[in-house]
């Protein structure tokens, strides 16, 4: 079964799906695909893994037949009792595609200014 991560490089994809980094490049222009160079390299993109990125890779003539397999495997829907909001998923998204310098940013003002800080430095007003 293919594993992607929320973020991949360019070569890492090339490799899951057979092809060149350089073809993924393309294809990412090609789809407007979320990316951002890599620090430290002149060529190499990071791209981020979303829904519509792993449809485009798994439509591709090299993971059709994945496709077809996680089709198969993918396990059924079940309530376990624990309820994630979206709102829960885009948070931890947006930690996700942080820096860690980004993220220690974040911490130390949730640190001293509390939610409540955080809250009227984006300019949300509490009720």
């Amino acid at each position: 079964m293919i594993k992607f991560k929320t973020r991949m490089t360019s070569a890492e994809l090339a490799e899951i799906a057979a092809t060149t980094p350089q073809t993924i490049n393309r294809w990412a222009r090609a789809q407007n695909w979320k990316r951002r160079k890599l620090k430290g390299s002149k060529r190499q993109l990071e791209i981020f893994v979303n829904a519509s990125v792993r449809e485009y890779l798994l439509s591709t003539k090299q993971l059709r037949y994945f496709a077809d397999e996680m089709h198969v495997a993918r396990e059924t829907p079940a309530d376990y009792g624990i309820s994630t909001s979206d709102l829960a998923f885009q948070l931890q998204e947006a930690l996700d595609m942080m820096t860690s310098g980004e993220q220690q940013k974040l911490s130390d003002l949730l640190e001293n200014e509390g939610v409540s800080g955080l809250l009227s430095r984006l300019g949300i007003e509490e009720e």
